[in-house]
């Protein structure tokens, strides 16, 4: 009786590991370079990661076959996308996106101050601006 507790203990065991799927990927630009930080979110955030210098990232003890997977990276549109297990390496193009990217304010006080109670004189530098100079 104690061995076919034990054997079923090992088959159950067994069967989990089975059931343990690898993804590993790349994401890119258009132009094929990797981009550096890119957050990768699988089933509305329970597993998520960071893609290297290179672009590239790993999950490791995905359970189900199919996942939904989200990736997000400034300056590049959000890519959502279903995904099957059945390939362990996948590569994701992301697409740039110069819409969202906002104002960037530099300011040389020792505290953060709004333009409207600036004491000097601020220069906000726009979109406009480095479309026009090619920056």
């Amino acid at each position: 009786m104690r061995n076919i507790n034990l054997l079923i203990i090992i088959m159950m065991i067994s069967m989990h590991t089975y059931a343990q799927h690898t993804l590993k990927g790349k994401i890119s630009n258009n132009d094929g370079k990797g981009i550096v930080g890119a957050t990768i979110n699988i089933e509305n955030g329970l597993h998520s990661t960071v893609s290297d210098t290179a672009g590239y990232f790993e999950f490791q003890k995905l359970t189900k076959q199919k996942q939904n997977i989200q990736i997000t990276a400034v300056g590049y549109q959000t890519l959502k996308q279903l995904i099957l297990l059945t390939d362990s390496t996948v590569h994701f193009k992301l697409n740039t996106d110069n819409l969202h990217l906002n104002e960037v304010v530099v300011s040389a006080t020792r505290y953060g101050v709004s333009k409207k109670e600036a004491p000097v004189i601020v220069q906000v530098l726009g979109p406009k601006l480095f479309r026009l100079h090619n920056l």
